[in-house]
């Protein structure tokens, strides 16, 4: 499964992780997840929200996937 980009939440704190993180997401901010449901992949993107013009500890990221 893919998820539409949550922008790796852009301010996240070592040790932490993300300050904020959207409404339902819980622990699926950033990363690979074995999920009941199957496989799924959040990707982190290359932009930002219209909250934060910034980000924080928090790499650009674009996944490429071959099928």
């Amino acid at each position: 499964m893919l998820a539409g980009h949550s922008h790796g939440e852009q301010v996240r704190l070592p040790f932490y992780g993300p300050l904020v993180v959207p409404f339902a997401v819980d622990e699926y901010d950033w990363g690979f997840y074995q999920t009941q449901a199957g496989p799924l992949n959040v990707n982190a993107s290359i932009g930002h929200s219209y909250e934060y013009n910034f980000r924080f500890n928090c790499r650009p990221e674009i996944t490429v996937i071959e099928i």
